[in-house]
């Protein structure tokens, strides 16, 4: 028995027994066993079409170009391409935008369902022409119908919108914009109502809602007067005379809930419902209103707020290039007012002429009196933030005067840079005094007196000619 050593298990002397050793050698011939016998697939060995639908399915942002300069070269898009061949790649442009940034304001319309129902009335109208053509349900039923079909033509018309988002991407410029809005045009003319326009998320989704509830409204009056003309009565369902346009819309609503289930017929469908349609957008404090005509009919959506503004992505930095001038020229074109308050974009654009900078901007090509002509154009300002824009602008036309700034040479107007600030100078004051009751030019007078700059109080002279006494004092 004293073979046996008390205490130890026998479970890992038996174990290692019984495992085979591994050489070095075994390890290199199972390696070369299970090596592949043909080469690895690469992501851009795979073909163009499959590499560009996995692009557009990886969303806007996404980082496949960086991979490798294989793929780099593949995808890559010049937003500033002015050749006269094909632009490469701006189909795929065009692609992703068409997918993750194009919005149809009528998806919660059925134009079947529609059609039908106005085929219906259309037959009612036919049916009662020669039998009440003075009753005044069936005149009201007319002509309602007429409004009805106008603005189903309108809707079908104006129904793709584009979401404020798409202009975050670098791929934007204005010749991309350019082919943004009118690669979607109903029409060949550039109409301003047909061309395709920015709406934020919000204001998509109201104006979709809306849209359901200005066709079901208008429905629901046909119905009302036909179903009068019906019975045989001349009388109005509900008397529009001296009823604010919450009390019509409220009557019209409420009778149409009550005698929806008359409806849902083959010849007289009803109209989508959806659980959200009653609920309010938060974004939009808005009441639903339709404009009156003076014989008393409803006949066009009063507009709702316009929450599109130019996002900080084009003028984070002020209008710091051409193209950022030409891309925010076209936005106010198509949506008027969507630069907003002026003042940021003013103060940042000016910071683009300081001295440190203005090496970096095509001073020669783009003045700064076009720019800020066109800004004031469009202008939402405040009389106290606007000051402080004209006191910056005084202090950089001051530095211009203190250096040789013949170094930077002559805009395209033939004038060099100290001419072109003392004109946006006085252009800034001109506006200032014009837009503003009870302007004070006291603040501006004693800027130009501090920077003891002769040719700033030369332009304040040509609209405050006779500053205080103390002013002219302290200057001399």
């Amino acid at each position: 028995m004293g073979f046996i050593n008390p205490g130890k298990s026998l479970k890992k002397r038996k174990l290692r027994q019984s495992t085979a050793l591994v050489t070095s050698e075994s390890i290199s011939e199972v390696e070369y066993k299970h090596k592949p016998t043909s080469p690895h697939l690469k992501f851009d060995d795979l073909p163009y079409y499959i590499i560009r639908k996995i692009f557009i399915y990886a969303g806007p942002g996404n980082n496949i170009p960086l991979i490798n300069k294989s793929l780099h070269q593949l995808l890559k898009f010049d937003k500033h391409y002015t050749g006269e061949g094909p632009w490469y790649n701006i189909s795929l442009v065009l692609e992703l935008v068409t997918k993750f940034y194009l919005y149809d304001l009528n998806v919660r319309l059925d134009f079947d369902v529609i059609e039908k129902k106005l085929d219906y009335y259309t037959r009612i109208i036919n049916q009662y022409k020669g039998i009440c053509p003075q009753n005044v349900n069936y005149k009201r039923l007319v002509r309602n119908h007429a409004i009805l079909d106008e603005i189903c033509t309108d809707f079908s018309r104006y129904s793709l919108v584009l979401l404020d988002k798409a202009l975050n991407n670098k791929f934007i410029s204005n010749r991309v914009l350019e082919l943004f809005t009118t690669k979607y045009l109903i029409d060949d003319d550039e109409d301003m109502e047909q061309i395709c326009k920015f709406k934020t998320m919000a204001e998509i989704l109201f104006i979709q809602k809306l849209r359901l509830r200005a066709i079901r409204l208008k429905f629901a009056e046909l119905s009302m007067e036909a179903t009068q003309l019906f019975n045989n009565s001349n009388n109005l369902t509900i008397d529009y005379t001296g009823k604010s346009m919450e009390e019509i819309i409220k009557s019209v609503e409420d009778w149409d809930r009550s005698s929806r289930k008359q409806e849902d017929t083959l010849e007289n469908p009803r109209l989508c419902s959806f659980d959200d349609e009653r609920l309010p957008v938060k974004e939009i404090p808005y009441q639903f209103s339709f404009r009156i005509s003076e014989d008393r009919y409803l006949f066009s959506l009063v507009d709702p707020p316009r929450l599109f503004r130019i996002p900080p992505a084009i003028i984070g930095s002020g209008i710091s290039s051409v193209d950022v001038f030409e891309i925010v020229q076209r936005l106010e074109r198509l949506q008027p007012g969507c630069l907003g308050p002026v003042e940021p974009v003013v103060s940042k654009t000016l910071k683009c002429f300081q001295l440190e900078n203005i090496t970096n901007f095509p001073f020669q090509k783009l003045p700064l009196e076009w720019i800020l002509a066109h800004i004031l154009s469009q202008a939402q300002a405040t009389a106290t933030s606007f000051n402080e824009v004209i006191l910056e602008m005084f202090r950089l036309f001051d530095s211009y005067t203190k250096i040789d700034y013949s170094i930077y040479g002559d805009n395209i107007n033939g004038e060099n840079i100290v001419q072109d600030l003392s004109r946006t100078c006085f252009l800034l004051l001109f506006f200032y005094f014009q837009t503003f009751t009870n302007v004070e030019f006291r603040p501006f007078w004693t800027e130009a007196i501090k920077l003891r700059n002769i040719q700033l109080t030369q332009i304040l002279r040509k609209l405050d000619p006779n500053p205080e006494y103390d002013i002219l004092h302290n200057f001399s």
